[in-house]
This record gives structure tokens, C-alpha cells and sequence, in this order.
């Protein structure tokens, strides 16, 4: 697996910002797709609800459409998230797996999902977070490669939020 883009952006200061040249912008898109393709990729979404019964709604064939909480509009079916950072930055008390047919992105910037079938058990969202060996797989190799290119972690991490 190439990391050479990786390795120019580390070289050029691996900048945030967007007042860079095109060629750069270019590069850092690369670099990410880079990062990206030496991470374990799940099968399946996070879901963090407050109802305890959303998920028994789900299993038999109810469609969830979450709302815009800036506008109050629907969304066009129901915001998942890749991680748990969503589920605990919101502060849902409950977490559990999906998969369904991604339709676009959401008002957040986050996955909208439709047919959705849970694929695990509701689980308490704190033990969740705890138990998330996924993400932890996940940080060890964007620290790996941290290291191997010269950059800080938390660039990468910003990098893959992009």
C-alpha cells in the first residue's frame, strides 16, 4: 500500500487550512483516501438513540426519519454514524449496530441510511464507548503511521474527519 501522498503532505507541514495551492489540495484528498484504505472498515453503522424501543421499531420494518434539530424538517431516512464519537458527543444513553442502504448525508454531515436492520443488541451507550476495540485498532494505526511519516497524530485524525 503507497503512502506517498501522505508522505508530501507531512512534508509540505500537512496543513488544515484551505488557502493552499490546488496541487496541494489535490494531495491532501490522495493522502487521505491513503490513510484511509489502511483502516479496518466496518460493515455496519453505530445508531445512538434515548428509546430503548427504537431498535425492536427497526427490526420489525418501521422506518425511522430523523429530524434536522437546527430547521425541525425529516431527514430523508435515519442518521448513523461510522464511530461512536457521534453517540457519545450527543450523549445518547443507548447504542446499537445497523446496516441499510446509504442515501446521502445528512444535516450534521453525517450518513442517512434507509432499510435499516439492526445487527446487534441495544446496548448502554457508555459500555459501548468502553468496549470499542474498532476504534482502538483504528487509532493504533493512524498513530503508526503518524510516526512513520512525522506528523502528529491529531493531523491524521483531523485528516480522516475531513
Amino acid at each position: 500500500m503507497s503512502i506517498e501522498n501522505l508522505k508530501k503532505w507531512a512534508e509540505a507541514g500537512a496543513p488544515r487550512t484551505n488557502y493552499i495551492s490546488f496541487e496541494l489540495r489535490i494531495t491532501r484528498a490522495a493522502a487521505k483516501g491513503e490513510l484511509e484504505a489502511l483502516l479496518p472498515h466496518e460493515e455496519w453503522y453505530w445508531r445512538g438513540t434515548n428509546r430503548a424501543d427504537e431498535i425492536e421499531d427497526i427490526a420489525s420494518g418501521v422506518q425511522i426519519m430523523s429530524r434536522n434539530h437546527a430547521t425541525g424538517e425529516l431527514e430523508q431516512g435515519m442518521s448513523v454514524s461510522k464511530t461512536l464519537a457521534t453517540v457519545w458527543a450527543y450523549g445518547y444513553k443507548y447504542a446499537y449496530k445497523v446496516t441499510g442502504d446509504e442515501i446521502g448525508t445528512g444535516s450534521d454531515g453525517e450518513p442517512v441510511i434507509v432499510n435499516a436492520k439492526p445487527v446487534s443488541p441495544l446496548m448502554d451507550a457508555a459500555e459501548a464507548i468502553a468496549r470499542d476495540g474498532f476504534r482502538k485498532a483504528r487509532r493504533q494505526i493512524v498513530l503508526s503511521v503518524a510516526e512513520k511519516i512525522g506528523v502528529k497524530p491529531s493531523d491524521l485524525f483531523w485528516l480522516l474527519a475531513q
